[in-house]
Order: structure tokens, then sequence, then C-alpha cells
């Protein structure tokens, strides 16, 4: 695997987007390399394809996509960001409550009542 782009369907509410903008990508913080009305395109390298889920993606896939925020209001609950370390999967539902497993190395990195977010 190497480097690569992810072009994806430009949406029309994106409307002030230009090179560089940071677009959170199914969890992962990319920023845009090219665009036009129809697409946004992102350089990824070979360090994020391992370490995410986006190195899974074939044409067609649907990914999750957030504007960042802007800093120029009051920002309420938990602000994450989207720089993967890993993917863990999730493992089973118990008593109304996912079980994830992550990898090993990971896991000195996990804080109680820290963040760790899914897609």
């Amino acid at each position: 695997m190497s480097d690569s782009v992810i072009t994806i369907t430009h949406p029309a509410s994106f409307d002030d987007i230009a090179i560089g903008s940071s677009i959170c990508v199914s969890g992962v913080c990319l920023s845009v390399s090219a665009f036009d009305d129809m697409s946004l395109s992102f350089d990824v390298v070979y360090e994020t394809l391992r370490r995410s889920t986006l190195g899974d993606l074939v044409e067609g896939d649907t990914v999750h996509l957030e504007r960042a925020l802007k800093a120029d209001s009051r920002l309420d609950g938990h602000i994450v960001q989207g720089h993967v370390e890993g993917v863990g999967t999730v493992s089973e539902m118990k008593d109304g409550e996912l079980v994830i497993k992550i990898p090993k190395e990971l896991i000195k990195f996990c804080v109680q009542k820290g963040s760790i977010t899914f897609n």
C-alpha cells in the first residue's frame, strides 16, 4: 500500500471550502487538496491508511463527514481531534453497552473517562 488520494462527492452545504480546509472523513482529520463543484479530494499518506479504516474504502462506499468547528463562538461538549492511532472492533453488546476491543499497544493511551470515538 502506498500514499493515496481519496475523492468524495462535494456536499452542497460545504459552500466555503478552500485548499487546506480541514474535513473529518469517517473520523480522520484530512485537508482538502483539490475540489470543484462536484468533488473534494484529499491526499492520504500510508500511515493514515494503515492506522484507520480509510485504507479499506472502495469506490461507492459511504463516509461520514464533519466540518471543523469555528472558534468564534461557544464550543459545548467534548472536543475530539480526528487524529487516529489505530482501529478497534466492536466485539459485543453487553447490558446496553458496547464492548470495544482495541490493539494491545494502544491500551496505555486510554484513560478512565477519556474520549474514544468510533465510526
